[in-house]
């Protein structure tokens, strides 16, 4: 966790995912890297205003403005983090993970606000984009929360899935937060077992990968996501580990994704991974 990519638009959620940077930075000894992407506008050439004239004073105009608020934001932080930034241009997903690539960074703190109806199925959020495509760990920070406060790491698990590397990295997690592992599997009906089944796997689970400071934790309710949203607002003061497939195109629409839907739904921070991650 040695640097952090925070993508910027400037918005209350995006300076809530710079504030949990910072604080997550401070107790890792990190950097943090903020990013602010301008989406190029697309412009008709007139008589009155060529478009080449109006996109670039545009253009310059946004990024002085993003260099005039990365350096207030920059003033407010730890005076002993290092902290740097730049400006992007072209579609966000593509930008973030362009210089996630050329900046081998270890993480990613990003703010969401989640996406409904149509909006959530045909387009998604950015932060559910790049949890969905992101090579490397992803933690999505839905309002203002601080480490510290930070309790409970609830681990929802199918038991499926090579899964070495993220119960390594959860591990990781949950000693940096010295909160307590909730190990949950969500019974659905769609997915049914008895719960002496269900806790036989998850016993077995525990013991696979030596986990410690666990609590094993049997949810009943209609879907995934649900059950792992209504077991976190019952705990509070947590944070939710999820992998993710990282399904594209027609296969994401029509299987989804239940770590994605959980990011668009739920009211703490997330920190997922791809179990097929490729840097």
């Amino acid at each position: 966790m040695k640097k952090i990519l925070v993508p910027s638009d400037f918005s209350e959620q995006s300076l809530n995912a710079f504030k949990f940077a910072i604080e997550l930075a401070v107790r890792a000894k990190s950097q943090i890297h903020l990013l602010h992407v301008i989406e190029l506008p697309v412009l008709y050439d007139t008589t009155l205003m060529p478009a080449l004239s109006f996109e670039k004073e545009y253009l310059e105009d946004a990024a002085g403005l993003a260099k005039k608020t990365f350096t207030r934001m920059i003033s407010k932080a730890n005076k002993d983090l290092k902290i740097s930034w730049s400006v992007g241009y072209g579609n966000p997903t593509s930008v973030i993970l362009q210089e996630l690539k050329a900046g081998k960074f270890d993480l990613i703190a990003m703010g969401t606000k989640g996406a409904t109806g149509l909006k959530e199925y045909f387009v998604g959020s950015n932060t559910e984009k790049i949890v969905r495509l992101s090579g490397v760990p992803v933690i999505s920070v839905p309002g203002q929360v601080g480490i510290s406060s930070i309790k409970n790491l609830i681990l929802a698990t199918g038991f499926s899935g090579n899964q070495d590397s993220y119960i390594t990295a959860v591990k990781k997690l949950q000693s940096f937060l010295n909160a307590t592992l909730h190990l949950v599997y969500v019974n659905t009906p769609a997915m049914f077992r008895k719960d002496n089944e269900s806790m036989a796997l998850l016993n077995s689970f525990i013991k696979k990968y030596d986990l410690s400071g666990v609590k094993p934790v049997i949810v009943n309710d209609i879907t995934e996501e649900e059950g792992v949203i209504n077991y976190a607002m019952n705990t509070g003061k947590c944070m939710v580990a999820m992998a993710t497939h990282g399904r594209k195109g027609l296969a994401h629409i029509l299987t989804g994704s239940v770590a994605e839907d959980v990011v668009n739904h739920i009211k703490f921070p997330v920190y997922t991974i791809r179990l097929d991650k490729k840097k």
